[in-house]
């Protein structure tokens, strides 16, 4: 399953959020949560801020991230594979 999810998010061009993920796996939010902290750990992933605008997806390089307007404060995590 770790693999399924691995491939899921590599087919997505924004992060997807874990009620997504459940969604398109089929599988209950709280066990994948538990496999989503698998992958972080494991260095496969990374957790991302939700972002209002689909465009911006490497918050990690971005000059202004610190006084960004598109990022939110939100409750769920989001996940994006790291990529080498």
């Amino acid at each position: 399953m770790l693999d399924k999810i691995i491939k899921t998010l590599q087919t997505q061009t924004t992060p997807l959020s874990q009620k997504d993920l459940s969604e398109k796996l089929g599988i209950s939010p709280k066990l994948l949560n538990h496999m989503l902290d698998t992958l972080v750990k494991k260095g496969k992933l990374e957790e991302t801020p939700q972002l209002l605008n689909e465009t911006c997806t490497d918050c990690d390089h971005c000059p202004i991230f610190s006084l960004c307007s598109l990022k939110i404060d939100y409750p769920e995590k989001h996940y994006r594979i790291i990529r080498d």
